[in-house]
């Protein structure tokens, strides 16, 4: 049983082509039309999906990939092919095409989710699609057992070097997805119920005042592109706002009042709207680059290792299992996270920084200020107590 995309052998007047998904089963030949009509120079016959030159190739390519896999669950189900419909509609029964309608609902405003959540759920299906394709089979929903479980974890950490945090954000949403299709009725299994989740923070790192001064004063001039991305680091910090805040920051979120300047915005993440003191420095940053700090997150903190590393940020630390110098472990989050810290070592209160911050809750807040307790040891040596 073979099952791919294909062009109809005719074109329509738009002078396009209905895609088409074909299979041969039981030695007849079965021809599906799908939503799609493409321009023979936009489609790729080899393989049977979208060139990079058509519109939207990346999305429709996923959505083909789905759709392709939900003909063949059903064939392989013993569902005739015969009453299959004419026009090709996804029966899904596999985790990755129910994730991406998902993200696809969220996307269009369907599902009051986030876009940084989006942007999370994103990055799972890229994990299950990598796995997918590692065991060459489909993830049905009645597969995601105690075996997907420990078969998942081994490829992520064997293949990608995850840990367990990271693992347990991941399974933390596919028990989401699989709710979601338990709830519509696309499957009974519920053994992902039972799917091991802890929420503990892990040790994340933070740069410590003397650190933040060190890249401060470390002179870049020589690497303008390690330059600014020092400098958004240092705005984020600045500010305590996250990397998708601090980059939208412009001069319209700019106040005075009675001669002090203050930055007002809406925190994309949770909608809530904060007051923060603009800090010369910032400020200095942001003239400097006449208000556009506009990057990529994912460059970014390829980025910034190498920045750090340097600077000479490289003592050795442990972060969720992993032993290796400070710089590795560095990204975006560790400007906010950095602030928050030595906001509080300096005996800030924390309702202050919850507020200056947009944390919505003391228990986030210190989930952040957890970090911290190592710092707090290396002072207390200090004491006389321990004299």
């Amino acid at each position: 049983m073979n099952t791919k995309a294909y062009l109809h052998s005719r074109a329509l007047s738009s002078g396009e082509y209905r895609v088409q998904i074909r299979y041969r089963f039981a030695g007849e030949n079965f021809a599906l039309n799908t939503e799609w009509s493409v321009k023979a120079s936009h489609w790729d016959k080899e393989n049977g999906r979208f060139k990079s030159n058509a519109p939207d190739y990346k999305m429709n390519n996923r959505k083909l990939d789905a759709l392709v896999l939900s003909v063949k669950a059903r064939l392989e189900r013993g569902e005739n092919p015969a009453n299959l419909p004419k026009d090709a509609k996804p029966l899904e029964v596999d985790l990755v095409a129910c994730f991406l309608r998902h993200i696809q609902a969220a996307e269009i405003g369907a599902k009051d989710i986030a876009g940084s959540t989006i942007k999370n759920y994103k990055v799972t299906l890229g994990k299950l699609e990598k796995y997918q394709a590692t065991k060459q089979m489909p993830l049905y929903f009645d597969q995601i057992t105690q075996d997907f479980y420990t078969s998942f974890l081994a490829h992520l950490k064997q293949s990608e070097k995850f840990g367990m945090q990271g693992f347990y954000n991941h399974i933390r949403r596919v028990k989401t997805i699989m709710k979601l299709a338990e709830i519509e009725k696309l499957h009974s299994n519920n053994e992902y119920r039972h799917f091991k989740v802890k929420r503990s923070a892990p040790d994340k790192v933070y740069l410590n005042e003397g650190e933040i001064e060190q890249l401060h004063t470390f002179d870049l001039s020589a690497w303008p592109k390690l330059e600014k991305e020092r400098d958004r680091f240092l705005l984020s910090y600045y500010t305590l706002t996250r990397y998708s805040d601090s980059v939208q920051l412009k001069r319209s979120h700019l106040l005075e009042e009675k001669g002090v300047k203050y930055l007002r915005f809406k925190i994309q993440k949770t909608k809530r709207l904060v007051r923060i003191p603009l800090k010369p420095e910032a400020e200095k940053i942001l003239e400097k680059h006449q208000w556009d700090m506009e990057g990529s997150n994912q460059k970014s903190n390829a980025l910034l290792k190498e920045v750090c590393r340097l600077v000479g940020i490289t003592t050795k630390v442990w972060e969720d299992e992993t032993e290796g110098p400070k710089c590795d472990f560095v990204t975006t989050h560790t400007a906010r996270r950095s602030a928050a810290i030595n906001l509080s070592s300096q005996g800030m209160p924390e309702n202050e920084i919850m507020d200056l911050g947009g944390w919505e809750s003391r228990e986030v807040l210190r989930t952040y200020l957890k970090n911290a307790r190592f710092e707090t040891a290396t002072r207390a040596a200090n004491h006389p107590f321990f004299q």
